[in-house]
């Protein structure tokens, strides 16, 4: 077999009208010279078509050696086209990649690569490949590389791998963190790093990590398409792993999801799975068909809002008995709006939620405001059980009092917020007062009751704040372990996850990065996922505790 990789360079041409096919512009003897020029390893939503759906035409001239021509099989084959695409050679209809002829969804379609029989169509020297795509939504387009190959049995699957030599692993990398002493110094220890895009290469995040009881891994995230347009939007995505992170299955989208992140995912049990994302969802069948129901709002009538771990329990038989979660409701626009934080617990798999709680020890204070009056309040959060029984809160604050109301012209956002802890040795009934762990600048934090008994918090580092100031230009994710049912969290041991040096020379609380979310493997290793956003993608950290 042998494999070629075509040229990425193409002519471009929108086709609001639909009038290319009438008008033959799949023809060799149409002119497209006034036509624009474009990559085929990205899509048009980022080459100058942002905001553009319908159907659009690309163009290409084909060179055929003559003893290509001989051979049993020739295939010209597509990595990627979002969504619909026909395929013509020589001004022939080679092959239709649509839903009709496929049979499959365009969730589904324009994620699967697709080889197009051409050997029937070609001639030796120049010839010409148009491809029409039809899209109604996201960047659109042809995406990724694509290629012809010749040769005996050419199956897909053989031609892709092929096509794969050469390029580097994107898997695991050897990665390195930093580990408290105890003494003001560091130990440093291995890991494991890998990033995550979407075949649009548009920006996405990751929210969400399971262990499911099949073996798999499941990782839940998503793509925001428009980028930094207000009309931008996000879809949930995921993906599978059977290897402990070593490969995952290709990104999917859920659909019928909202503009909305996927929250406080939790594996269930028995292949059940619940997350939340404007609207609740459920899986009976580890993830692979999802079915939505109208999100609960809070006790007060308000949307509940969240982001953290939820706790679920389990009787002996492997039934959820009982879940919690933490989050809160704002009246009025944040971070001057009335915020109540609340616990509240479902016996149903996350279906109705009831008892909701607000503790008034989670709220810690008051400021004055051109607004008037501010009571300081924790809000979204994680919650764990203890290995003594008690309940385990950590909790998102409000920004430090000296940042409500601007500075010097910065409008200041929630990467200043802290995070704070709280302890309910009676089963939720009463909670301790919050205990500061941090100001500003950490939080996202989910928590994790490990078989050891420690409890492991990750957190986001949105900006390195310590003693009413920036302490340096580190962001990252850093990680907190209480051996004492969550007392005490050894800051003198707080493990540095990842970091990286940022500022953007005018808001020096923007830490471009944010969300996390940890699971424990079957084998004891901690797989974590957070976000750079500087990097587009997913950063995946798999290491162990010590």
């Amino acid at each position: 077999m042998e494999i070629t990789k075509l040229s990425r360079e193409w002519k471009f041409q929108r086709d609001k009208n639909n009038t290319g096919t009438q008008e033959k512009w799949y023809s060799p003897d149409y002119d497209d010279r006034g036509w624009d020029d474009i990559r085929s390893d990205r899509p048009w939503g980022v080459q100058g078509h942002p905001d553009y759906f319908g159907c659009g035409w690309y163009r290409q001239a084909l060179e055929v050696p003559e003893d290509c021509l001989g051979e049993e099989e020739i295939r010209i084959v597509f990595y990627g086209v979002d969504k619909e695409a026909r395929v013509y050679i020589n001004g022939d209809l080679a092959f239709e990649h649509t839903v009709e002829k496929t049979g499959l969804s365009l969730e589904v379609l324009w994620s699967e690569p697709f080889a197009v029989d051409a050997k029937p169509y070609l001639k030796t020297g120049r010839n010409t490949l148009a491809v029409q795509v039809h899209s109604h939504a996201f960047a659109s387009g042809i995406y990724r590389p694509h290629c012809i190959a010749w040769g005996k049995d050419l199956s897909l699957k053989k031609v892709l791998s092929e096509l794969a030599v050469g390029r580097p692993d994107m898997g695991w990398k050897e990665h390195f963190h930093r580990v408290g002493d105890g003494k003001g110094g560091w130990v440093v220890r291995r890991a494991d790093y890998q990033f995550m895009h979407h075949p649009s290469l548009n920006w996405t995040a990751g929210y969400g990590l399971a262990q499911m009881d099949n073996g798999e891994i499941i990782l839940m995230g998503a793509v925001r398409f428009n980028h930094n347009t207000p009309d931008a939007y996000e879809r949930t995505i995921y993906c599978f792993s059977s290897d402990n992170g070593d490969t995952w299955s290709d990104l999917k989208m859920v659909e019928d999801s909202a503009s909305s992140r996927p929250m406080t995912l939790v594996y269930l049990g028995r292949g059940r799975l619940t997350f939340l994302s404007g609207k609740r969802f459920f899986s009976e069948d580890y993830g692979r068909t999802w079915e939505s129901i109208p999100a609960q709002p809070a006790i007060n009538g308000l949307p509940f809002y969240t982001e953290g771990s939820p706790m679920v329990e389990h009787d002996t038989s492997g039934n959820v008995t009982k879940m919690a979660e933490v989050g809160y409701t704002c009246d009025g626009e944040w971070p001057e709006g009335d915020v109540e934080c609340f616990i509240r617990w479902s016996c149903d798999g996350g279906r109705t939620w009831k008892d909701d709680a607000r503790p008034d020890s989670w709220r810690y204070g008051t400021l004055e405001h051109e607004t008037g009056t501010h009571v300081l309040s924790g809000n979204e959060g994680s919650v764990t059980r203890a290995a003594n029984g008690w309940l385990v809160a950590a909790l998102r604050t409000d920004l430090p009092p000296q940042y409500y109301g601007g500075q010097e012209g910065l409008d200041f956002n929630d990467s200043l917020s802290g995070t704070g802890v709280s302890i309910s040795k009676d089963d939720g009934r009463t909670w301790s007062p919050l205990d500061i762990l941090f100001e500003a600048g950490r939080h996202h934090a989910h928590l994790m009751t490990l078989p050891s008994g420690d409890i492991v918090m990750t957190l986001t580092v949105r900006v390195d704040y310590g003693d009413g100031t920036l302490a340096s230009y580190r962001r990252g994710c850093d990680v907190l372990i209480s051996r004492d049912n969550g007392l005490t969290w050894g800051l003198d041991r707080r493990i540095i996850l990842d970091e990286y040096e940022f500022f953007d020379g005018n808001q020096w609380f923007n830490g471009e990065c944010g969300h996390i979310y940890s699971c424990l493997l079957n084998d004891g290793r901690i797989l974590t996922v957070s976000n750079n956003y500087r990097t587009n993608g997913i950063s995946l950290i798999r290491w162990t505790p010590q």
